[in-house]
């Protein structure tokens, strides 16, 4: 048999002429070989349509699950931010609380400071008395004082020289962990 364009000797079964590219018979589309083709072809391409969704199935579903434990943590994340905050504003009112007391309780109070340990009636010793007098003001005296009985059995001091006075501004604070700051 003859390509009927280029005139090339063909095989009885070519369907296209393999020089040229022409037609030359249409295939017997009854012929078990022909439908036994197309049947498998057909049944390879639905096996591999279903494995392809089924792989892009499991995808989506590690998706969902990376999904949802992100948005757990995240959500924990937001309670634990909750939590500390409440539990600073909470911390910090009892701080003030705390400061105000503690600001109430020392005004009025003397406290010093000596660099003797113990102290025989009549010794003198250098000290530095620090009297708190409001909120905002102290008054601090360096000097040397000697002890004394008093009338009611207590040991006080008097001033024997007085190095140093001043009175001064300072601000009292508390920190988040409750240490006072001068």
């Amino acid at each position: 048999m003859k390509c009927p364009v280029c005139g090339k000797e063909l095989d009885e079964k070519t369907i296209f002429c393999p020089n040229c590219g022409q037609a030359i018979s249409q295939p017997d589309t009854s012929s078990a070989s022909f439908n036994s083709y197309w049947n498998e072809n057909n049944a390879a391409s639905q096996k591999h349509i279903t494995e392809q969704k089924e792989k892009a199935a499991e995808v989506l579903s590690e998706i969902r699950k990376k999904r949802t434990v992100t948005f757990f943590c995240f959500v924990i994340l937001c309670i634990a931010i909750c939590v500390i905050a409440l539990f600073a504003v909470v911390k910090n009112s009892n701080n003030k609380q705390v400061l105000s007391a503690a600001h109430d309780s020392m005004i009025g109070k003397t406290y010093s400071d000596t660099s003797a340990s113990t102290f025989w009636v009549g010794d003198s010793c250098d000290r530095k008395i620090v009297t708190i007098t409001d909120e905002e003001t102290l008054e601090y005296t360096k000097g040397n004082f000697r002890s004394h009985m008093s009338e009611s059995n207590k040991l006080s001091w008097s001033e024997n020289e007085i190095y140093e006075t001043a009175t001064y501004a300072y601000d009292m604070s508390i920190s988040f962990w409750g240490k006072y700051q001068f």
